[in-house]
């Protein structure tokens, strides 16, 4: 039997560079949270129907996370994602939009529940 290493599509630093997180490619995407320093991993959370992490951002708390994902039907979907608790807050699916054409998220400074995308 051999070990499947998933490709890593996204990466974001918090703001104090202390915590990293990616998220992969792979039949199930995950977003996996990693302490720098100590390089010990914090949390593992699988995202259904999610093939590809295309993006992540931190909120200022460095407990929050906006991914946006490439689910199996080729569409875009949005989540906020509770770290701590490894927890999906809310999620949508951007089933009317081309995926790839949003290339940012930002959250909205001194809030942990309002973010933006910018795409062509």
């Amino acid at each position: 039997m051999f070990t499947v290493f998933p490709e890593i599509s996204a990466i974001a630093f918090d703001d104090d560079r202390k915590i990293l997180s990616i998220g992969t490619t792979q039949l199930t995407a995950k977003i996996i949270i990693w302490e720098i320093c100590s390089r010990t991993k914090l949390k593992d959370l699988s995202l259904q129907n999610i093939i590809t992490v295309l993006n992540l951002k931190f909120a200022h708390d460095s407990r929050h996370i906006c991914c946006l994902g490439l689910t199996k039907k080729n569409t875009a979907m949005l989540f906020l994602v509770d770290s701590h608790k490894s927890a999906i807050l809310g999620a949508i699916d951007l089933n009317l939009s081309i995926p790839f054409k949003i290339r940012d998220i930002s959250f909205v400074p001194i809030n942990i529940y309002s973010f933006v995308t910018c795409g062509l």
